[in-house]
């Protein structure tokens, strides 16, 4: 038996479909469709696991929508122990090699071997239970095709394997640091060869479809037939059941078919992909879709997954044919499930994420928007038709098609979603801080407070109205609680032309599927949302902070061009490898997401600090050629001077009012940034200010980082606010020291040296799924101990620790404190009791399961790998602790000083 079960269909949360098909026999799982921005997550949310997954079939046409996510589902795939995974697809290998190549700025990963295998129309891909066919739909002339070959052909393809088999290295000493930093700077430095878009037509113009043919199952052995024939019981039994014929002392040969019930066939399975009205035309007329897979094939089609693009307009079952083609192409017993925009729902993909924001709503009424959505689904007469709905499995067996999970719409409304959620989830918890009615706002009631909280009318001080939304607040990987980080910062002036108060609004950094955390928050109000989009900052290049960008600027480009605004640009403030990361998938895909950006990179704003001569600017761009990668080496070099302002940076600052945005080299990884930007306030321009000509709001953003007092004393001093990483628990100070990353403690110690007035804490570790250390102690250090803050504890230090989906205004961050305190720590903790038994229970079980798999501590190379960097990572750490020192010894006496100045 095999089970199918729709992991996505097109949400806010996923753009498009995929299937997981599972073999009930060994557990043996296969992607099929497109791995689209979120999926990777939502194996969390689903309780399967990635590593379980054997081939990904990719369908459809290449773009970047189609495959988003798959850096971050491979990285997760190999972190559960996976050794190889195959990617097929009816692409020339060289581009999905082309593609791989262009990640080699933000992936190395050691220890899986990444294999692709491309599909030519027709072309079987045999797995040991069943085989599945390519079907090539599109353009497909002989003229055109000769072009892609002769784009990726030879060397060509052959540098661009290696390219990828460095990315994913299977033998590499991780011993000797620095032969493979050597190895990965080499990677950054090196310039892909042109790859032209008018040779790489295949790409856009031909969609893959699969047809899954299952392999016969063995009819059940006869005991009683084999007795008949005079077989006797035991060893004879066994091999007629194995299918090999036997003879008995009489001479006589029986055969197993004699003792068998006839083999059982399976029904067939058929994925259509149809991105655009193009493909759809020539899908309705194509007849190789109904073709034998082999000679064998005597099999019916019994479920069809129609993939349907956003671009093909919601009427095209009856505008464009395709029912008719549905009801006489196919059986009438032929279940069809329909996968576009119109027709499945756009519900929550992370319901687990939506109950823990309905629960800090609960807590903190204003800082939260219930995620927008939709429960309602398409309605088809036709029995055999149904919308797509994520997790609902069909199971395919030799007598049918069975779908139990399949739910029949209904007039459920996501506001009954709401309601049931808070009868059965909050409800119980006797909160008692907030009615049900302010909880649970209606559409309209919501989208009304959306608008007035996004608009403001009157103020005396601007700077209290800056408003902080925190999207995604973990770090690596998404989890089921907690997004990979990304925050917007909306900060408020006086429209010189109106004299009313506007907003510019900052995205600091971007990870995975940013752009449906947006969606969500926003609804309806979205256009003001890209309306106020002017910056885009990018920390370093670590996946998990940027792979949500191109879509963001994907969909900035579709206001602009919707609304006739070709004036108005995104600056992208990035490390210089990031902007030829954008112009490589340009050429694959045609982005166009260069016309609105402007580009500056990250090193022009660095400034000097304390003299320090590795801190100088390095000469950026691709220097080694593609050709020479093997021959040539790469070694650094300083530009000598900091970059002096230039037109472009002068645009920036006239077009955001900002006065001054400053860098510096962040202690995580190479390329990687803290930024401070110094926003002009309008306050001598308000009516009523109150002779408040207070004109600067100075922000400060951490990226990744260990505590750094470049950071701390020059680059963020004076801050109004500070975000800053706070990766790990205090007790885990030697994985912060190790990974370079920040405790909670040390991070709050930053803000102080900082002399910063509020600070927000994120990029949790996903090991914390809801609530980090609240009740944080100076106990690291204990010197420390007895330093006599002005206050007690997070609340009188402005202190507020992000979650995902948070909406904060500047002077409303003491407030999370105080009804925290109202709640209490005890029944804090209680009220999250659930999803922390759910998560060691999950903990658990993957540990359970690596060890019987041979990827958890038991592994051997695993073991020794770890022994044999145990005395560098004892060094590294007790460095890092020298500088954790030092660097808390400096807030000591700051905090003196400041005393026996007061």
């Amino acid at each position: 038996m095999y089970v199918i079960q729709p992991l996505a269909h097109p949400t806010y949360d996923t753009k498009k479909p995929v299937l997981v098909l599972t073999s009930v026999r060994d557990g043996k799982k296969f992607l099929i469709g497109s791995v689209s921005e979120g999926t990777q997550r939502l194996f969390n949310e689903a309780k399967i696991k990635a590593g379980k997954v054997e081939n990904i079939f990719l369908t459809g046409n290449l773009n970047w929508d189609s495959i988003s996510g798959l850096p971050g589902l491979i990285l997760t795939i190999s972190d559960q122990g996976k050794k190889n995974l195959n990617i097929v697809s009816g692409l020339r290998d060289g581009v999905i090699h082309y593609v791989m190549a262009t990640w080699r700025y933000f992936i190395f990963r050691f220890g899986i071997d990444i294999c692709t295998k491309s599909l030519k129309d027709g072309e079987i891909y045999k797995e040991k239970d069943f085989i599945i066919k390519a079907l090539n739909v599109g353009v497909e002339e002989n003229s055109q095709q000769v072009e892609v070959d002769d784009a990726i052909s030879g060397d060509f393809m052959n540098n661009l394997k290696k390219i990828v088999d460095k990315i994913f290295p299977l033998d590499i000493n991780l011993n000797d640091y620095f032969i493979s930093k050597k190895h990965y700077d080499k990677l950054l430095h090196l310039k892909l060869p042109y790859f032209s878009k008018k040779k790489n037509q295949q790409v856009h113009s031909t969609s893959t479809n699969y047809l899954i043919k299952f392999n016969q199952c063995r009819g059940k052995f006869l005991p009683k037939k084999a007795i008949e024939l005079g077989v006797p019981t035991g060893r004879l039994f066994a091999q007629l059941t194995s299918g090999i014929p036997v003879e008995l002392p009489s001479g006589i040969v029986v055969k197993p078919e004699q003792v068998m019930e006839p083999p059982r066939n399976f029904p067939k399975v058929l994925i259509l992909d149809i991105p655009n009205l193009d493909i759809l035309n020539q899908t309705i007329n194509c007849d190789k879709l109904f073709r034998p897979v082999d000679e064998n094939d005597e099999d019916k089609i019994g479920i069809v997954y129609h993939f349907i693009g956003d671009s093909v307009p919601d009427n095209f079952l009856d505008l464009h044919g395709y029912l008719k083609f549905i009801t006489e192409k196919f059986d009438q017993d032929c279940k069809h499930y329909i996968s576009h925009k119109s027709c499945s729902p756009n519900s929550l993909s992370f319901e687990k994420s939506a109950l823990v924001t309905l629960k800090l709503k609960s807590i903190n009424n204003e800082m939260f928007r219930l995620p927008t959505g939709s429960l309602r689904a398409a309605e088809f007469s036709q029995d055999n038709l149904a919308p797509l709905i994520a997790n609902q499995k069909v199971s395919i067996k030799s007598d049918g098609i069975f779908n139990p999970d399949e739910l029949k719409n209904s007039k459920r409304t996501i506001q009954d979603y709401w309601e049931e959620l808070f009868e059965s989830k909050i409800k119980p918890l006797e909160l008692n801080i907030y009615s049900k009615k302010e909880i649970l706002n209606t559409k309209i009631e919501n989208d009304k407070n959306l608008q007035e909280s996004l608009e403001v009318s009157t103020a005396t001080d601007l700077r209290e109205e800056v408003e902080i939304i925190t999207l995604g607040t973990g770090s690596a990987i998404p989890s089921k609680y907690r997004n990979v980080v990304s925050t917007i910062v909306r900060v408020p002036y006086i429209d010189d032309k109106t004299g009313k108060i506007q907003f510019n609004s900052v995205v600091l950094d971007a990870g995975e599927n940013t752009i449906g955390s947006i969606k969500r928050i926003y609804g309806s109000q979205l256009p003001i949302f890209f309306k106020e989009l002017k910056l885009i900052y990018l920390s370093h290049l670590h996946a998990d902070h940027h792979l949500g960008i191109i879509s963001l600027i994907q969909e900035f480009n579709k206001f602009q061009e919707k609304n006739n605004n070709k004036e108005n640009y995104i600056y992208i403030i990035c490390p210089w490898q990031y902007d030829l990361f954008l112009k490589e998938w340009d050429r694959i895909d045609d982005l166009e997401n260069l016309k609105y950006c402007k580009y500056i990179s990250c090193e022009d704003f660095l400034v000097p600090n304390f003299n320090d001569e590795r801190r100088k600017p390095l000469k950026q761009n691709a220097t080694l050629d593609f050709e020479e990668e093997d021959t040539v080496e790469y070694e650094p070099s300083y530009e000598g001077d900091y970059k002096a302002e230039d037109e472009l940076m002068l645009e920036l600052y006239r077009d955001l009012k900002i006065r001054k945005i400053e860098t510096c080299r962040a202690i995580h990884c190479d390329w990687a940034y803290s930024v401070s930007l110094i926003f002009e306030i309008d306050n001598d321009k308000l009516p009523n200010n109150n002779d408040n000509f207070i004109t600067n709001f100075k922000i400060s953003y951490s990226g990744d980082t260990r505590p750094n007092i470049s950071f701390a004393k020059k680059t963020g001093y004076g801050s109004d606010l500070l975000i800053h990483e706070a990766t790990l628990d205090d007790q885990l100070i030697d994985d912060a020291i190790s990974k370079c990353h920040s405790t909670i403690s040390e991070a709050i110690f930053v803000g102080r040296l900082m002399d910063c007035k509020k600070t927000i804490l994120t990029h949790f570790s996903q090991r914390y799924p809801k609530l980090p250390d609240l009740n944080y102690k100076f106990n690291i250090f204990e010197k420390l101990n007895n330093v006599s803050f002005d206050g007690d504890g997070a609340q009188a230090q402005n202190l507020l620790y992000a979650f995902d989906n948070m909406i904060i205004k500047y002077n409303s961050i003491h407030k999370q404190m105080e009804n925290f305190s109202k709640v209490g720590n005890e029944k804090l903790y209680k009220i999250f009791g659930d999803e922390a038994v759910e998560e060691e229970q999950e903990d658990a079980e993957a540990k359970d399961e690596n060890n019987i798999n041979g990827t958890g501590k038991n592994d051997t190379n695993s073991n020794k790998r770890k022994n044999n960097t145990k005395s560098d990572q004892k060094n590294k750490i007790e460095a890092g602790r020298n500088v954790s020192e030092a660097l808390f010894q400096n807030v000591n006496n700051n905090i003196k000083q400041r005393k026996i100045a007061d």
